[in-house]
């Protein structure tokens, strides 16, 4: 039996063709072939006819997209995928770009990302793939590039910086005494410039978290922190089952019959109580208005605030009651358990509320009448019910622990017949199945993001690059789904816009010792 051994040194008269080593239902070419649907107009004209040659934005797009689509964000890795991965070969036209490149083309083009994800949404409505009838709304939490031990508190900023003015006090006097030694003196300078430079940061960083604390509630002023390399980045709890680390949080609206995210924006806020609405609005920016569509979110999008705007806009909306203990019966319901306690103090639930007489009414069937109006520091305004309970032998573990007080008070926000409305909708059988498809559509998604993929946290720092590379792993899930639905076939033809080919003023110049390879040139 004879071997077919690799003949190394063999010259090939007429050489290969990057196609023929890329099976024909490779991902790489459903990538290649989407952003060629794509228009590109926007980030052509981001170029001009000055200076050197660049890359094609359409390719380094592709290779971007084919990066993320399979968990690849390390520029320096990239680079080398771009050299030994025939797939990124294909996508790159053997360009291989080096990891400066496709790091400043990342970044010079995030703001751009918002546009194609949106497209790239539509060509997938347009290809008919779903009806995009039921949204569900969830966020996670991405881990910053920032270390937890460089998040500090006001005071301990403040001790950091009296620290370092007394080292560059101290360096300013050896560079006095350094008697014209040049390659002493010379080290000194350089190491006040670094800590000059520190200064400045935590000048910076002490400036900023001085004007955060103004908008904090007081109990929290005192603890609260700011990391030194990214400020944008707060502490948050439960980052990837973890303790708690500078983060931020990834928000995905995602369809539940495609398991597409149709909506996606990384905020720095801690919790999701304000972004109900910001999906809201951004899914109908992007599919268009449309009445019928369902949202359904988890507890954590439940604020009162959020209900208005759902009930205001007409949103046909299910997001789960968080404290749904503490909902009123209605007055022709079974009355609240009176040993129902939280401590030694009856629960708010145990009052049922009489909606036609506007009164409440305790567990012992006493009625509360509407007293005034109260507004806290926040601009909730409440009703205030009370009633004199000195008769009543309950009244020790209804209005306080000592039994001394005899007028009991139960406060109700305006916005409460919204929560209770949510609420009744939520434990409803339909609604615990829109919940229950909440949970096997987002989360999902989630997994595919961290475990999969591997992006369990985010390389860029800022909150303005962050929104951006969460939209490149949002368009990378988006991508593999995509390609799982439908496969070779593609998506539909659209106006597209220029490609290196056909580019104005672009010119194809072959590398000396490449084949198939170009780069451009675009006019002003």
């Amino acid at each position: 039996m004879g071997f077919i051994r690799p003949e190394r040194e063999q010259q090939i008269l007429f050489g290969y063709s990057l196609d023929e080593f890329v099976p024909a239902d490779a991902l790489c070419r459903f990538v290649v072939d989407l952003v060629s649907r794509l228009d590109l107009r926007a980030v052509y004209a981001d170029y001009s006819d000055q200076g050197g040659d660049a890359f094609d934005p359409a390719m380094m797009l592709s290779t971007w997209f084919l990066a993320y689509a399979e968990g690849e964000t390390s520029t320096r890795e990239l680079e080398q995928r771009c050299r030994r991965d025939m797939h990124f070969i294909y996508v790159s036209g053997n360009l291989k770009p080096d990891h400066t490149s496709l790091s400043r083309f990342r970044q010079r083009h995030l703001a751009r990302l918002p546009d194609l994800f949106v497209a790239i949404v539509r060509l997938a409505r347009q290809k008919g793939l779903s009806q995009f009838r039921t949204i569900c709304i969830d966020g996670t939490r991405l881990k910053a590039n920032a270390s937890p031990g460089r998040s500090l508190t006001s005071e301990e900023l403040q001790r950091g910086l009296e620290k370092i003015r007394a080292q560059i006090a101290e360096y300013l006097k050896q560079c006095e005494l350094a008697d014209g030694a040049a390659a002493e003196e010379g080290e000194l300078r350089r190491e006040l410039a670094r800590l000059q430079a520190r200064q400045a940061q935590y000048e910076q960083r002490l400036n900023e978290i001085e004007q955060r604390r103004q908008t904090l509630h007081s109990q929290n002023r005192e603890r609260h922190r700011i990391n030194l390399t990214d400020p944008d980045a707060l502490k948050m709890k439960k980052v990837n089952a973890g303790r708690g680390v500078p983060a931020y949080n990834g928000q995905a609206s995602v369809d539940a019959e495609t398991g597409l995210i149709v909506a996606a924006e990384a905020v720095t806020d801690a919790n999701d109580g304000a972004q109900f609405s910001r999906q809201h609005a951004q899914v109908e920016e992007t599919l268009g208005e449309d009445e019928s569509r369902t949202y359904v979110a988890d507890a954590g999008y439940h604020s009162l605030d959020q209900l208005k705007y759902a009930d205001d806009n007409r949103v046909d909306a299910v997001i789960d009651d968080r404290r749904p203990d503490h909902r009123s019966p209605k007055a022709d319901q079974p009355a609240g358990d009176a040993t129902r306690t939280d401590g030694q103090r009856v629960t708010r639930a145990a009052f049922a509320f009489d909606a036609d007489a506007d009164e409440y009414i305790c567990p012992l069937g006493r009625r509360l009448g509407f007293r005034n109006l109260w507004t806290d520091r926040a601009g909730n305004t409440f009703r205030v019910y009370g009633r004199s309970c000195m008769d009543c032998d309950s009244r020790a573990g209804c209005i306080g622990r000592t039994g001394t007080e005899t007028y009991k008070r139960v406060f109700r926000n305006v916005l409460e017949p919204l929560a209770e409305a949510m609420a009744a909708k939520a434990a409803a059988e339909a609604g615990r199945a829109l919940l229950n498809v909440r949970f096997a559509t987002s989360e999902p998604v989630f997994g595919n993001l961290k475990e999969n993929l591997g992006f369990r946290g985010v390389r860029l720092r800022g909150i303005a690059k962050v929104r951006g590379e969460w939209l490149l792993m949002c368009i990378g899930h988006n991508l593999n789904r995509l390609f799982r639905l439908v496969g070779s076939d593609g998506l539909p033809r659209r106006d597209q816009g220029p490609s290196s080919e056909s580019a104005p003023g672009a010119l194809i110049r072959p590398f000396p010792g490449r084949r198939y390879a170009s780069v451009i040139r675009i006019a002003a």
